[in-house]
């Protein structure tokens, strides 16, 4: 008929399934396996393995990596076909083909729900097999190739983003790809996977300076006085940036993480609305803390000034996040610091990082110079605790930092 899809034994495959399909079987019933298996292969598929059971059997798809699984519904052991087919399509992405002796409603719409990619009613033929096959193959290299178009076109319009944005506005560029790289960094800490859709907010995170006047962003640059209407222009620059990426197919997410990255943890800022604590997007919460340590480092604050200043600023963060980046940032060893064992620290160095015991408690705070009383309480807390080394001094005192940042207000430059 024509606009149907041919299927048959002698049906020669569309460019979209045509390689050899590699099957895996599960069914526990030895003769419909045996029959199913054979004319499987007569009909040109590989059959890598049948197995009467999905326990201890599910890890072998890792080494075998089947194009498609067959799996039989009332399947016998721990796990039934169903619970089975939603693990392995949850850890290998591989499309499930059930097959079941109940053709009653509600048996169909449990493997439907699933998000199987189609289902055979037994008693079955070798050909309702390759049909229930094929359309299942067809299906997945229809949705590959789809996904493939949308990259194409995701990727084309962040690159032409990026591409304006380093124009309109170098600075925030490079701002960008700073973060893009603690993003994943801190991504991996808080066991986050995967990490494109944050790297790629943190690239665009300024997209919406390309809204506003250049003028506005050279006068905040340089810290000059902005006027009402400016200053309300610069504050929506994540509400512009929002507007632009909801253009691009398949970055709404990306979009409202842009959205709300200058949202603080307890509610206050940008946008005004009830949103606050975790139901602000993961990734603007990690934005919020990453982008006011890059503003701040970019300002010639000292990497350890900068958290404890991030540290002081009450509601403002996610505390876990915080927690988080601090860690990431502070276990890098300090620039211009020198490495030192408990032993070696001496009165009149000054402590660039700080001193935590080995749970990660901070006992002393980064900018103190070692005196010889708080040598003595770090001996003390050495021998009931225990120090994390290595400690990173100066012989230099640290300056003092800047004051500490109202909750509402930005630090450095708005993000």
């Amino acid at each position: 008929m024509k606009g149907t899809l041919p299927i048959g034994r002698n049906w020669n495959r569309s460019r979209l399934t045509m390689h050899l399909c590699r099957l895996i079987l599960f069914e526990d019933d030895p003769a419909i396996a045996e029959t199913a298996r054979i004319g499987l292969n007569d009909l040109g598929y590989e059959v890598l393995a049948v197995y009467a059971s999905a326990d201890d059997t599910i890890d072998s798809l890792n080494e075998l990596k089947p194009d498609l699984v067959l799996m039989d519904i009332d399947l016998e052991g721990s796990m039934d076909g169903v619970e089975a087919g939603i693990e392995i399509h949850r850890r290998f992405g591989v499309p499930i083909v059930f097959t079941t002796g109940h053709d009653d409603e509600p048996t169909i719409s449990k493997a439907v729900e699933t998000g199987a990619f189609g289902y055979v009613c037994k008693p079955y033929s070798v050909q309702d097999l390759e049909s229930a096959i094929e359309m299942a193959l067809y299906r997945v290299a229809r949705d590959r190739e789809r996904d493939e178009i949308l990259e194409k076109s995701v990727g084309g319009g962040i690159k032409i983003l990026m591409e304006i944005l380093s124009v309109v506005d170098p600075e925030s560029f490079v701002r960008g790809q700073k973060l893009g790289v603690l993003m994943r960094d801190l991504a991996g800490a808080l066991g986050i996977s995967p990490t494109w859709e944050l790297e790629v907010g943190a690239l665009v995170s300024h997209i919406g300076h390309v809204m506003i006047p250049g003028s506005i962003i050279v006068k905040h640059r340089l810290r000059t006085p902005l006027n009402s209407v400016e200053n309300a222009l610069l504050t929506r620059s994540p509400e512009f940036g929002h507007e632009l990426l909801m253009h691009v197919p398949r970055l709404e997410p990306i979009a409202r993480m842009v959205l709300y990255q200058n949202k603080e943890f307890d509610g206050a800022g940008f946008p005004d609305d009830a949103v606050s604590g975790l139901d602000i997007p993961v990734g603007s919460r990690m934005l919020r803390v990453l982008g006011d340590y890059v503003d701040l480092e970019t300002a010639g604050t000292l990497k350890v000034q900068a958290l404890q200043i991030m540290n002081g600023a009450g509601g403002r963060y996610d505390p876990e996040i915080l927690r988080e980046a601090i860690r990431c940032v502070i276990d890098v060893p300090p620039k211009g610091a020198r490495p030192v064992t408990f032993q070696e620290l001496k009165v009149g160095d000054c402590l660039v990082a700080p001193v935590e015991t080995v749970d990660g408690v901070v006992m002393v705070a980064a900018g103190q110079t070692i005196t010889p009383v708080c040598l003595r309480r770090l001996g003390n807390l050495e021998t009931l605790s225990g120090i994390k080394e290595p400690l990173y001094v100066t012989e230099e005192p640290l300056p003092d930092p800047p004051p500490v940042p109202k909750s509402g207000t930005e630090v450095s430059e708005p993000v």
